[in-house]
């Protein structure tokens, strides 16, 4: 887990971002003038922006600069909206988005995109192995907007898009399970595209909800949830 420290500088940048009106597309200060506002280290200051990135909230261009990358920064300024609040949340969007577009896929996904979900679900496993945090979250993504584009559908890939930018923030909390516990994750991806090569769309819509369901319960049972993320367990187990 990230110090609380770490976690308050991430937020102090974003509310430099709010309070001084910085758009999306628009360029931040730099590490050296950041560690000077913030009376902060550049080290510190650093992994705060790369944390930033791996959020899709800013853009980091070696050579030039950091650059505002997201529109819907607000949510992240609240100090009360820590990474596990943020990462129910993520989880009940997916729940809401996910089983139907498994769904959409199986009934309509060709063999091409089969062969391709087969090697992300390759990569997938090499992330997970190496417990490479920011691989693990942009694999899924990956898998799972493959998906989306099976469906033939274009609301669906805009709906992954919009959710990609907290994958990495749930993936942050997921990377304390166990081997075992990661492991159980990675096989619910393997059962996915099972049910998707055989076109049973019921299979593969269950098969998503048990995934998350899976997370959900791994993070329910985490002694630092809050009592506040228990309307999200309603929704989770209705």
């Amino acid at each position: 887990m990230l110090s609380k420290e770490k976690k308050n500088l991430s937020h102090e940048i974003i509310r430099y971002i709010l309070e001084h009106n910085v758009r999306q597309g628009d360029a931040i200060p730099s590490e050296r003038k950041l560690s000077e506002i913030l009376s902060a280290s550049r080290n510190s200051v650093r992994e705060a922006l790369r944390r930033l990135e791996a959020q899709s909230v800013i853009e980091i261009k070696p050579g030039s600069g950091c650059y505002v990358k997201t529109s819907e920064i607000e949510i992240l300024a609240n100090p009360e909206t820590d990474t596990r609040a943020l990462a129910f949340q993520h989880l009940e969007a997916r729940m809401a988005v996910d089983p139907d577009i498994m769904q959409l896929a199986a009934e309509r996904i060709n063999e091409r995109e089969i062969t391709q979900l087969k090697s992300q679900i390759v990569k997938l496993s090499r992330s997970i192995l190496a417990r490479d945090i920011k691989n693990i979250s942009n694999d899924d993504n990956c898998f799972r907007m493959t998906l989306a584009r099976c469906t033939k559908n274009s609301m669906f890939p805009l709906m992954i898009r919009q959710l990609e930018k907290n994958n990495f923030t749930l993936w942050q909390i997921v990377n304390e399970m166990s081997d075992e516990e990661l492991n159980e994750i990675f096989g619910t991806y393997v059962k996915i595209l099972n049910c998707i090569k055989k076109r049973d769309a019921g299979a593969a819509k269950n098969e998503v909800r048990n995934q998350i369901t899976t997370i959900f319960n791994y993070l329910r049972t985490s002694p630092e949830i809050r009592s506040e993320n228990h309307a999200v367990a309603e929704v989770l187990h209705d």
